[in-house]
């Protein structure tokens, strides 16, 4: 008996791919922003991809939401941003930061890695001020979860990534001290919020 492999190499023509998202449905994005300012996408035994939404700079981390909507994480941009990506559209909306670096509510500081849950909450590794920011839908001002600022605080030496599992606990990457640290429970907190 032999072992099979069902690997697929996908030609992208980047040098410098920073993210990637893979759906249910199987279909692949990743963030070609740096060389070519645009996100491509890939469906399931395709030969080409697609752009799947213009940006101005690299995405450091990309999602599909439930509702089908792309965001991403342009740190050098300080912000994230979304579309919908069934209906043609290409141009993002800003959903998250000024464009400007802060530490304030509503600015991020090289955000990198993105999360958003099944109630569309977004969380945004804020890299640049060693925090977890957590958006409710349509409200630009975060709540600090982790890091500098949150109710209960620890040390985050910037923060790459992040993921919520099905029990409410938060895992974050944090790329200085050679980690990942998982939080404590976060569904209270995602409750009140609702």
């Amino acid at each position: 008996m032999g072992c099979s492999t069902s690997t697929i190499t996908i030609s992208t023509n980047s040098t410098n791919i920073w993210s990637l998202f893979v759906t249910i449905d199987g279909d692949i994005y990743a963030d070609n922003a740096n060389e070519n300012g645009y996100v491509n996408k890939w469906t399931f035994n395709a030969t080409q991809s697609e752009i799947a939404m213009n940006v101005h700079g690299w995405c450091t981390g990309l999602f599909v939401d439930i509702n089908y909507h792309l965001y991403c994480s342009s740190t050098n941009k300080h912000h994230v941003i979304k579309i919908p990506i069934n209906n043609g559209q290409t141009v993002p909306i800003v959903v998250a930061g000024t464009g400007c670096s802060g530490p304030v509510p509503n600015m991020l500081d090289h955000p990198h890695g993105i999360f958003v849950d099944n109630k569309l909450n977004l969380y945004v590794a804020d890299t640049g001020n060693n925090r977890i920011q957590f958006f409710v839908p349509g409200n630009k001002n975060a709540k600090t979860i982790a890091g500098f600022g949150a109710m209960v605080y620890f040390i985050l030496n910037r923060p790459t990534d992040i993921a919520l599992n099905a029990d409410g606990y938060l895992y974050i990457v944090e790329s200085q001290n050679h980690r990942i640290i998982r939080s404590e429970k976060l569904v209270h907190r995602r409750n009140e919020h609702s």
